[in-house]
């Protein structure tokens, strides 16, 4: 019974970021990301959302598996050999 409610407890633990569970659906998550100042951007099929994280510019991309969201990548825009 406690191997039971460990695993029950564990699967309530969700990934944040910037205090947006990384869960739920895609619409979900998009618009969380725009409301926190991220721009909506399509190139070609890709989808991604533009702004800035730590003080760089980036692309968010939102990763699913049948719309439920499981994963963030973030992507820096800006050229590392400039600075």
């Amino acid at each position: 019974m406690a191997i039971m409610a460990i695993s029950m407890s564990a699967q309530n633990d969700v990934t944040t970021f910037w205090g947006i569970p990384v869960d739920g659906f895609k619409s979900e998550m998009k618009q969380k990301l725009v409301s926190k100042g991220f721009m909506p951007k399509k190139v070609g099929a890709n989808e991604f959302l533009e702004g800035e994280f730590n003080g760089t510019d980036v692309h968010v991309y939102i990763a699913t598996n049948n719309n439920k969201v499981y994963r963030i990548c973030l992507l820096y825009t800006s050229d590392a050999a400039d600075e």
